[in-house]
Order: C-alpha cells, then sequence, then structure tokens
C-alpha cells in the first residue's frame, strides 16, 4: 500500500484531484484501464472495473508512459473544502482518498469549541511551563471578564515546588510534573486553550551572555523544549494557542519553527509586543506574545478587529508600593558603588539600578533576584546610603500580581516564581480578547 499526499485545488469546473506516478501502476491503474468512481460520506473510492465509467490518462515523459488519475467536478468540493490536504491510499485495484489527519483534528477542536460556546458549557484550559500559574490565572481572569465559563483543566511544570503553588492558585484536574518533552502522548488531554511561555533564557541578551552560547537553542533547558511543545500541541489539540516569551524570542529559530508548524496544523497567528503601558505596571517589562486562532474560528471573528485593553496605573510611584517589614535587610550602598567602577574601568556593561521612592518605573526583576547582583533594581533610602531588596509583596505590586498568589511562600521562590513571570494585565489583556471573541461568537 502507498499513502499519496495532495491537496485539493478549485477551477472553473470545480473541485480537482491529480495523482500521477508508478504507484498507480503497481495499484493495477494502468494507462487506459478503466475505474468505477464512487463518492461516500467523506471518502472518494475508485476501484479497478472493465465496466468503469472513467479511463486512466496518461503522459510520456523520457519515453516513459506514466499513469494519470485527474477527476475535476462540483462533487469534490461537496465531500472536501478547496485547498484541504487528502490522503490517497493506492492497494490492489483499489484507492481510497479521504481527508488529512490535520484537517480531521482541525475540525474536531472546532465542532467541540463552537459546541461548548453554543451550550454554555466550560471551556478547558491548560498550560504548560506553568510556574506558579500566574500567566495561566490572569489569563482566566480575562475571560471571565466576558462570563465565559471556563476551568483549569492541565497544568505542566518541572519543577515540584513550583507545582505545588500553581495547583494551589488553579486547581486543575490533571497535572504533570515532568520536563515538556517528556511527557507521553498517551497522558496528554484534550483542551480547548492552551497557553505557554517556554524557557525564555537562551533568548534574552543577558542569557545568552551568562550562559556563554551564541543562540538560543544552544541553551540547555530550551533546546529540545520545541518537540515537546509541538507534541503537546498535536494531542490536546486546542483551539486556541497562547504563547508568551522575550521580544528577542520573536525572530529566534525555535519561534520561526514553531510559527510555521502551528500555522500548517490550521492555525492563523496573531503577534503583539506588550509592555508597561498596555498593563499599567511599574516594572518596565516588554514581552512578546502571540495567540494563535484555529482557522474555521479566525474565520467567524478575526482577532485583528479586537483590541489589547490599555489598563490604567494604579500605583503612580516606589512609594506607592512600598510595604516594608521588620527584617528587611538592608546594606550600604558603598559596596555597589566600588563594584561600578571597578565595571567601567574594566568596560564591563553591568550598572546599579537604584531605585527611590519617588520615581515611577522600575526595570526588569529577574528570577535570581535574591543574589544581590549589581544590575538588579535595589531600593535607595532617601538619603542614598543604604539599600536593600524590594520584598514580595513589593515585587508582586511593582509587576501587578495579586500577593495571595504567593502568600505563605519564602522570598527566593516568590522571587523565583515572579522574576519568570508575566507584567499581570498583560495576560489579563490577552484572555480579555479571546474572551471578547468567545462572547461574539455566542452572540
Amino acid at each position: 500500500m502507498l499513502n499519496y499526499i495532495t491537496t485539493v485545488k478549485e477551477n472553473n469546473k470545480g473541485g480537482r484531484i491529480w495523482i500521477e506516478g508508478e504507484s498507480l501502476r503497481r495499484a493495477g491503474f494502468k494507462p487506459n484501464s478503466r475505474y468505477r468512481l464512487e463518492y461516500r460520506d467523506g471518502e472518494i473510492i475508485l476501484s479497478v472495473s472493465k465496466k468503469g465509467e472513467r479511463t486512466v490518462s496518461k503522459r510520456t515523459r523520457s519515453n516513459i508512459v506514466f499513469p494519470i488519475i485527474d477527476i475535476n467536478n462540483q462533487k469534490i468540493l461537496e465531500i472536501f473544502q478547496s485547498d484541504t490536504p487528502v490522503v490517497a491510499s493506492l492497494e490492489k485495484r483499489t484507492i481510497r482518498i479521504s481527508i488529512h489527519e490535520i484537517k480531521k483534528l482541525q475540525k474536531h477542536r472546532e465542532n467541540v469549541f463552537f459546541s461548548k460556546l453554543e451550550n454554555d458549557i466550560a471551556l478547558d484550559e491548560s498550560s504548560l511551563f506553568t510556574g506558579g500559574g500566574i500567566s495561566t490565572h490572569a489569563i482566566n481572569k480575562g475571560l471571565k471578564k466576558y462570563k465565559i465559563k471556563s476551568k483549569i483543566s492541565s497544568i505542566a511544570e518541572m519543577d515540584p515546588s513550583y507545582l505545588q503553588i500553581a495547583q494551589r492558585n488553579l486547581n486543575p484536574a490533571h497535572c504533570h510534573v515532568a520536563k515538556i518533552e517528556d511527557i507521553q502522548s498517551k497522558d496528554i488531554k484534550g483542551t480547548d486553550i492552551l497557553s505557554f511561555s517556554m524557557p525564555c533564557t537562551g533568548h534574552s541578551n543577558h542569557g545568552k551572555a551568562s550562559n556563554k552560547i551564541k543562540i538560543a537553542e544552544e541553551h540547555s533547558q530550551a533546546n529540545t523544549a520545541l518537540f515537546g511543545v509541538v507534541n503537546y500541541i498535536v494531542n490536546s489539540n486546542p483551539a486556541i494557542l497562547i504563547s508568551e516569551n522575550v521580544v528577542q524570542a520573536k525572530y529566534s529559530a525555535t519561534y520561526i519553527l514553531l510559527k510555521a508548524e502551528i500555522n500548517r496544523l490550521g492555525y492563523d497567528i496573531f503577534e503583539y509586543d506588550l509592555d508597561q503601558n498596555q498593563a499599567g505596571s511599574i516594572e518596565k517589562r516588554k514581552r512578546y506574545w502571540f495567540v494563535a486562532i484555529s482557522k474555521g474560528i479566525s474565520k467567524v471573528v478575526n482577532l485583528e478587529k479586537l483590541n489589547i485593553p490599555t489598563y490604567k496605573r494604579e500605583h503612580k510611584n516606589i512609594k506607592s508600593i512600598l510595604d516594608e517589614r521588620d527584617n528587611e535587610k538592608w546594606m550600604k550602598s558603598d559596596y555597589f558603588n566600588s563594584r561600578l567602577e571597578k565595571n567601567i574601568s574594566n568596560n564591563r556593561g553591568f550598572r546599579t539600578s537604584f531605585v527611590n521612592e519617588d520615581q515611577d518605573s522600575v526595570n526588569v526583576i529577574p528570577r535570581n533576584y535574591t543574589k544581590r547582583q549589581i544590575s538588579n533594581p535595589h531600593f535607595i533610602n532617601k538619603e542614598g546610603d543604604k539599600i536593600r531588596l524590594f520584598n514580595p509583596k513589593e515585587h508582586c505590586l511593582i509587576k501587578g500580581v495579586p500577593f495571595k498568589l504567593l502568600r505563605g511562600v519564602s522570598d527566593t521562590k516568590a522571587h523565583e516564581i515572579l522574576g519568570q513571570s508575566v507584567a499581570y494585565k498583560q495576560a489579563m489583556g490577552i484572555g480579555e480578547i479571546i474572551g471578547e471573541l468567545c462572547s461574539l461568537i455566542k452572540n
């Protein structure tokens, strides 16, 4: 048996399916032989028969005669849409033409999505690289603004300590404690909305420098993650995909390949660069997002017509978010000032990032914040002689993250989770446009 994959084309006669080559001869469809043509629900069947109403065509190349099957009529478009990939299975004296699995998956996820919205059934949400669940929580909150029913179906996180926090925040039905690429296909549950933030360390300029790599794909935590993400997408078959990363990831090999594969699987992709102005946050955290919508859904409501909301700032300056604890660890600012002088003399780019109470913004606070690196933001007192780290509650307020999501978590763990997370209202804004899309489809 041979599977011949081709695409239904359309012309003024209708749909057209063309099959050519030695495989036809081997299956018994020789030039000038006759065959029958049957149109059934979802497939077309060709059978070699002396009484058949059609004849196998031919053409000669380099003195070799090649058989050709050329079907061109309106009935094809009653079974398959134009530009639909189909599989022609060539067996002995028979050819079965059916829709490609990619299109079956697309049709299934769209039918499930439309049916759930029509019948007011909760959509299933899932996330990969979940961390403490902050981004997933924000997307879910954005959906709820439009009164779209949803529930967290599955989450995946390789760090068990992070997963415990995410479980508390999200209450998922299923969990994976594993690297994404190690999750078995049989353990992946179907979902309607899938969000993921692949490791960003290798994409950022600082990450490349500190890990001594030239391209993101060399990073040990990211070089095989792409394969796990694609496998999860195929097996969970979501109607909507959401991804976030540093802006440098947008044109990386990983994301170029990922977006190409997502498009091949039947999704339209919409890209956004979001920052503190959209999120209304104090932290200057610019991030690249994309939303991929299954093409049949995208035809009903085009995401390009919907705008991600811009949120007003809740906190005007650093002073408004300060919540000093009794045990804050202050240190003299001279330590970093002397380090700064050495960096300048050695032509190193790392500079201090001292922030006073009157400032209205702060640079990105990273996951390794508790290491007190010179370039990480430090709050400096009025006198200018002492500095300290922002505590977890202040860090939450700087990013706009509800502190309840990290209550009771150690400082180190809280900063790790927050440092790898998003400006909360970036994710909430993404959730809102998806909620608006769902609302428009329902109404």
